[in-house]
């Protein structure tokens, strides 16, 4: 036994306290007694406090506490009764005084024991004297107890591996994301912050008892942990503080111990785990983008004095989380949502810090504004947020301070690049060549208004103007390539599901771009087929970089197996049926799993732009200082206005 909790204490006590405690300790001890040794608390200093718990650890005697089964409320007798409500009044009082080091591990499981039963029973204790039920849960007073041992290691180690605590704390947990007493928030969200990010949180079965006690899954672990995470930062001009700094980033760590896929420091995982999809489907986005906001915005207004607590670490950090999940299929999406949040704002802050900005940080802008924007600048619904989110910030960005940043060059590119995007998005309602559509039969290839086309009704891949050209075509041989389709063609049919405006604007800026380098790419396509003769090829769309790459690529490459079965062969035989009226183009870029290729045909109204390629291709001498430059550059220029009409 802890010397602290030895009766002997009790003669160290004034001479009324003293008659107090022993009268509670004899053995016609009654809750008055208790309750009179109780009344001196508030006056007493911490030292009398102390020599007071041997009486209050007395009284909790656990062989007091009544079996649970056959224990009814109504017909305890009166040695039970005195009993539970001396324990009731010894709890109370050790929730108020400071423990010596060492002692947990003889009251923790006496305390323990009795909070079971109290858990239990005490909807059915109401008229006993001295109990009255909180307005919180018994749990939230149990967890502040079990915090005040965070420096005890013995006793912190023994309430952690007590069968039960995790659920406790899971319960304690949800009822915190409804409801906290401000005076005690600090103090209890501090105790929280000690367990959750505790390696023992997250052992399989303390996890469960987590799970268990905040509603049974894994998505309400998922939904308390991001309510939890949303009331740590405040959402007004207020600042942050320290505590709440180290607060969220116990929340960190615990999301980053049960999911891996989420940890920086492990791992390359393509893919998040099942508890980062499920923080998705509880808008962690959201959360996190509110944490960093707040986060800079005390950085920015807080000076040194918080720059120097580690509040500019947590803020890479909670980039690099967000980072993870937004590339990190299928959070990939979820750059919507953070941009709305004021993302763009968060990292425009960031990059005009005062100097010098700490290393990690920096090298965390330039990757935000160098590869995690920027690769998101081929989805539709990012475009829809990134516009507002840019007038948001544009007083921002025409700073002197914001264009010293080290990652300016990067942002200037994706700006540059985000606007042109922008504009194209602006101009799809306008009648565009995106918003044609050819016949798919091979001896038709009619180009007009997408209107004018019915859909193969198997697959959805294939338009046709006519029900004949449809027939022609499927006894060409398209029943029996059919169902391979849904891979890389980019249609409805695609099994990664890309939405219609996705589809469209995919089209519309691959147009864009090819338009914008027609000429350069008709050069291209002449010197590839001046190098490999009668070589099919098809010109990829690189977008996995911030600039799109666009050049000719020979269709027997090996790499990368996307580009390879029967829908591929289907399509690179349809190319070569089209009588020079068709071009395949390819584009690629970034999802969560890898790279994604979606193969996007150019049609042509006429052969004209193939059969010139090819017939100037076999006339140019093998010696390119022999070549014509004028006639070359003359004949390239004719084909890049044509007066047949072309579309993807």
């Amino acid at each position: 036994m802890h010397p602290a909790l030895r009766l002997s204490n009790l003669s160290r006590l004034p001479p009324a306290m003293k008659r107090a405690a022993l009268a509670a300790c004899s053995t016609e001890r009654s809750a008055q007694d208790l309750g009179r040794l109780r009344a001196f608390l508030p006056t007493s200093t911490d030292e009398q406090k102390r020599w007071m718990l041997p009486a209050f650890y007395f009284n909790l005697n656990p062989d007091d506490i009544p079996a649970e089964h056959g224990f009814d409320p109504e017909t305890m007798s009166p040695v039970t009764e005195s009993a539970i409500e001396r324990a009731w009044s010894s709890l109370q009082s050790f929730y108020i005084i400071d423990f010596p080091l060492g002692i947990g591990t003889d009251t923790w499981p006496r305390v323990w024991k009795w909070y079971q039963f109290f858990h239990l029973f005490h909807g059915h204790l109401q008229g006993l004297s001295p109990i009255r039920l909180p307005e919180s849960p018994l749990s939230v007073d149990l967890l502040m107890f079990s915090g005040t041992f965070n420096d005890d290691e013995p006793s912190y180690t023994l309430i952690k591996s007590t069968p039960g605590f995790w659920f406790m704390l899971g319960e304690t947990w949800l009822h915190l994301t409804r409801s906290v007493d401000a005076l005690k928030r600090d103090i209890i969200f501090g105790d929280l912050s000690g367990f959750i990010q505790a390696p023992e949180a997250v052992e399989p079965d303390n996890l469960a008892e987590i799970i268990e006690g905040v509603g049974g899954t894994l998505h309400e672990l998922a939904r308390v942990a991001t309510l939890y995470l949303s009331l740590l930062v405040p959402t007004s001009p207020a600042l942050t503080n320290l505590l709440t700094v180290q607060f969220v980033v116990s929340v960190l760590e615990f999301f980053k111990a049960i999911d891996p896929s989420l940890d920086e420091r492990k791992g390359s995982s393509l893919r998040l785990g099942p508890f980062g999809i499920a923080l998705i489907s509880q808008n962690v986005v959201r959360a996190l983008t509110d944490a960093i906001c707040a986060l800079t915005r005390s950085l920015i207004q807080g000076g040194d004095s918080l720059a120097m607590d580690g509040t500019a670490e947590i803020i890479r950090q909670i980039f690099n989380l967000l980072a993870i999940i937004l590339v990190k299929s299928p959070g990939y999406q979820g750059l919507q949502m953070a941009l709305k949040a004021g993302v763009l704002t968060a990292v425009a802050t960031c990059m005009q810090l005062p100097a010098p900005l700490p290393p990690s940080l920096q090298q965390c802008m330039n990757h935000w504004a160098g590869v995690i924007l920027p690769k998101h600048l081929v989805h539709h619904g990012v475009l829809t947020a990134l516009g507002p989110a840019l007038e948001v910030i544009a007083d921002l960005v025409h700073t002197d301070a914001f264009r010293r940043s080290e990652a300016y060059e990067k942002w200037a590119t994706f700006d540059s690049l985000a606007r042109e995007r922008l504009q194209i998005l602006e101009s799809r309602s306008s009648v565009e060549t995106s918003s044609f559509r050819a016949c798919d039969n091979l001896q038709c290839l009619k180009i007009q208004t997408k209107t004018s086309f019915e859909r193969c009704s198997r697959f959805l891949s294939f338009y046709y103007c006519c029900r004949a050209c449809q027939v022609t075509d499927w006894n060409a041989g398209h029943r029996d390539a059919c169902a391979s389709y849904g891979t890389l063609y980019l249609s409805e049919a695609s099994k990664f599901h890309v939405p219609t405006r996705d589809r469209g604007f995919f089209r519309a800026f691959m147009n864009h771009d090819y338009r914008k380098a027609k000429i350069t790419l008709l050069q291209e396509e002449l010197l590839f087929r001046r190098a490999y003769p009668g070589e099919p090829y098809f010109l990829l769309y690189d977008y996995t970089n911030t600039v799109v790459n666009i050049h000719p690529q020979s269709v027997n490459i090996t790499e990368p197996t996307d580009l390879a079965g029967v829908e591929w062969r289907d399509i690179i035989s349809r190319v070569a049926r089209s009588g020079g009226r068709m071009r395949l183009d390819v584009m690629v870029f970034s999802l969560a799993d890898g790279l994604h290729w979606l193969a996007v045909p150019l049609r042509r109204s006429t052969s004209r732009v193939n059969a010139t390629l090819g017939r100037l291709a076999s006339e140019l001498p093998n010696d390119p200082r022999m070549w014509d430059l004028r006639y070359v550059t003359e004949t390239i220029a004719s084909l890049a206005f044509p007066a047949e009409l072309e579309t993807h």
